[in-house]
């Protein structure tokens, strides 16, 4: 049996006003883990810049990065995946109604 690891150093912090917690087992990697997570939730929010702009675009061609991309296959394959009941597309329809 997996025993949990006797000391855990972690860094804690808010990111677009919701908590963040990064753990690691190693204190020499807890800065370097902190600059990871930094890294992803900034392409996050590139993410959500992205897709703002995609919808300004109101239907013409726009430009978009390998994380939108990413994200809107994933979201597709999950709604053929479920026969429909996952739905991407129910939140944008939600709030136009």
């Amino acid at each position: 049996m997996d025993r949990e690891p006797r000391h855990t150093w972690e860094s804690r912090w808010t990111h677009r006003g919701r908590p963040v917690r990064v753990a690691v087992t190693d204190r020499d990697v807890l800065s370097a883990a902190r600059r990871e997570l930094a890294l992803l939730l900034a392409g996050l929010r590139r993410g959500d810049a992205t897709l703002a702009r995609a919808l300004r675009a109101a239907g013409r061609p726009v430009p978009v990065g390998p994380l939108l991309r990413d994200l809107v296959g994933v979201a597709l394959s999950a709604a053929e995946a479920s026969d429909g009941a996952v739905d991407p597309t129910v939140e944008a329809a939600r709030l136009a109604g």
